[in-house]
């Protein structure tokens, strides 16, 4: 599963929008989801800000309610009432705080906009054109996905210990059905393949690839946010990507556009490994360019 690297075809897919003027980075809520209940996010919070992390609006993640009642969600819209109705966190574009909430109205974004469901909207302007044949949000019986395993306690004697993460794996299971905040499945070269055609310009044009690329606000990860990407300089070298992680899945896809190189890291647990195997890579990436 690829947990949050999956927001990265929510932000390319916007993108596209706009370059087709369906929609624009600055359109604000109330113009695209007038029924949203909160008046002062409505009035004020733009897709730009749903891109960057910037929105103040607050994370239905960290709302225990939401995990607790995931299983009586039936769409989008049931999830607004976890934090729709919260005041904004700061004021728009002042700030970073990651919400997963974003990317879940930016789906739903997608689906207005274009009247067509999101899963289908990725597939037809990303995966098929660009000949990502083993990425969906939908598990292919003939290629069933690995399954994720998560550390918890043990019980007797016995220590902690792995356990699955899932039974049944399904395609953004977790999210379902807001995918747009994640989830589905990839591999390697696929992924390889998404950010060669970004760095290409195959995907956007130029310009916007190049906004893509901008960091625009200081984030957590030590590094700025960009339209959608997390965007970092290591030893003087720029990267961009995202990085993704929860229970029985943690992952990681950077892309360096200066050196043509691209790194990703799956992982079917939800232990820190991915993240140190990318974090020794970038370092060794970075400093033989610098020396």
């Amino acid at each position: 599963m690829l947990s949050s690297v999956g927001k990265m075809f929510t932000a390319v897919t916007i993108a596209r929008l706009v370059e087709r003027k369906q929609v624009s980075f600055e359109s604000k809520l109330r113009s695209l989801l007038p029924e949203y209940p909160s008046a002062d996010a409505r009035d004020r919070v733009t897709v730009r800000d749903l891109l960057t992390m910037s929105s103040g609006i607050p994370d239905l993640f960290r709302v225990p309610r939401f995990w607790d009642e995931i299983g009586t969600i039936r769409s989008p819209t049931d999830m607004w009432k976890y934090f729709a109705g919260s005041p904004l966190q700061f004021a728009p574009g002042t700030q970073w705080a990651y919400s997963n909430s974003n990317y879940l109205l930016l789906g739903e974004i997608i689906e207005r906009v274009t009247g067509r469901e999101f899963h289908t909207v990725v597939e037809q302007e990303i995966f098929r054109p660009f000949h990502m044949a083993s990425t969906s949000y939908r598990i292919d019986p003939a290629l069933r996905p690995a399954l994720g395993y998560t550390h918890g306690p043990g019980s007797g004697n016995v220590g902690s210990r792995w356990t699955p993460a899932w039974s049944e794996p399904q395609p953004g299971s977790e999210f379902l059905p807001g995918s747009a905040m994640g989830g589905g499945y990839s591999t390697v070269d696929d992924l390889a393949r998404f950010a060669e055609a970004l760095m290409d310009n195959r995907i956007l044009t130029r310009q916007t690839t190049a906004l893509m690329l901008t960091g625009s606000i200081d984030a957590d990860y030590g590094g700025r946010d960009g339209l959608g990407l997390e965007t970092r300089m290591t030893n003087g070298v720029r990267s961009a990507g995202h990085r993704g992680s929860l229970a029985g899945s943690s992952t990681q896809v950077e892309f360096y556009p200066d050196l043509g190189y691209v790194l990703v890291v799956l992982g079917n647990t939800d232990s820190n490994g991915t993240q140190d195997i990318a974090s020794h890579l970038r370092a060794r990436l970075t400093s033989s360019k610098a020396n």
